[in-house]
């Protein structure tokens, strides 16, 4: 990356789930990678890196612990650790919120992946989580099984729109290059 934008230099930080925007909003970054969606100001750009399926982590002593595979009626009755409020559409989706026959059963809310998978383990609830953070958070008191039936996820990496800087440019070109040469996107939900 130096030999491409010299006198840059990369730092990674994570947002909690509370700003919608990744950072982009207050200006705290500058390139993001977050799910989507994101809230439709008009002041974001992005591009979508990967789709996921979405997947439901479960304690691992759960009644559906045992299946292959749920669907969202399964999981009608279930508690649900939920994304702050603030997240907005991003909560609404990975509650499923548009494709149930009725409204999620809030549990309690996660600020973070980790936060959130605390929270499945010792018992507070279920999670919706794409496919690829199933197999990062590999945990032994926690079951990831895939959700059929549901829409899936969308990993994207996202700016400011009307931010033309080569560093953007550049950053996002490559993420994008990385992901979609097999290397594995390093985000959460």
């Amino acid at each position: 990356m130096e030999e491409l934008l010299p006198g840059w230099k990369l730092t990674f930080r994570q947002v909690s789930w509370r700003d919608p925007t990744a950072g982009l909003a207050d200006a705290t970054v500058d390139v993001a990678i977050s799910w989507l969606p994101v809230p439709d100001t008009g002041q974001l750009s992005w591009q979508v890196v990967a789709t996921e399926d979405r997947w439901v982590a479960l304690p691992a002593g759960h009644r559906l612990a045992e299946k292959a595979a749920v669907t969202l009626d399964d999981l009608s009755a279930e508690p649900f650790i939920a994304l702050p409020a603030t997240a907005g559409p991003l909560r609404q989706f990975w509650l499923a919120s548009d494709e149930r026959r009725s409204p999620p059963r809030i549990a309690a809310e996660a600020e973070t992946a980790e936060e959130s998978f605390e929270a499945v383990a010792s018992g507070l609830g279920v999670a919706l989580l794409a496919a690829g953070n199933a197999e990062l958070y590999q945990r032994n008191d926690v079951a990831c099984r895939p959700v059929t039936g549901l829409s899936p996820s969308q990993l994207a990496v996202l700016w400011r729109t009307g931010d033309d800087r080569k560093a953007i440019r550049v950053f996002s070109g490559i993420f994008c290059q990385c992901v979609r040469a097999g290397g594995s996107p390093a985000a959460s939900a």
